[in-house]
């Protein structure tokens, strides 16, 4: 019995104290409610894996993994699922969010229509794209993104990275139980 109520209160925490995933619609209940989004901890769906080819004058000083690919210095910045990161700034549509400190170490993630996911914005790996287009351009599960002032290859084992909040479930049952003493005739 005892167990049963250890188990069903472990797994009530459990659903109402889950990750969700961070859309247009929840913004705006946030939002409405007068809740700054700069003090809302964001984390990561995916594993975000950040990848460049350095010259050989970069190889001085680096931040990061630096791993030898085919003869090639890679700078390599590995963004573990659930990471936990910052909104720095917003508009409209997108948030800028920090997972690590440094200059520029930021990446930025957009809603776009239907469900209106927060998805990490990318451009084009192959031509050159207004970093403040309307478009979230992922392909073959990579893109191309600026971080720390330089250009990456990012890429993500299952597609485009989602922003992902702890959210905590309103409504909740709330029991109040208490047991009678009992009543003793009066003689």
């Amino acid at each position: 019995m005892r167990l049963t109520i250890i188990s069903i209160a472990i797994l009530t925490l459990l659903i109402t104290s889950c990750k969700s995933e961070f859309t247009s619609q929840l913004r705006t209940t946030v939002e409405s409610k007068g809740i700054n989004l700069k003090k809302i901890q964001y984390y990561t769906s995916e594993t975000i894996e950040l990848k460049r080819v350095m010259t050989s004058n970069e190889t001085k000083a680096m931040e990061g993994d630096i791993v030898i690919e085919e003869g090639q210095k890679v700078e390599m910045v590995i963004i573990e699922k659930g990471t936990m990161g910052i909104c720095e700034s917003m508009d409209d549509n997108s948030l800028v969010i920090r997972f690590e400190p440094g200059a520029g170490h930021v990446l930025k993630f957009r809603s776009r229509g239907g469900l209106g996911y927060y998805e990490m914005f990318t451009e084009d790996p192959k031509k050159k794209v207004d970093s403040n287009a309307n478009n979230l351009y992922w392909t073959n599960n990579y893109g191309k993104v600026q971080y720390g002032g330089k250009e990456f290859i990012v890429t993500s084992t299952f597609g485009r990275p989602k922003l992902m909040i702890k959210k905590k479930d309103s409504k909740k049952t709330q029991i109040k139980k208490r047991k009678a003493s009992g009543m003793k005739v009066a003689y």
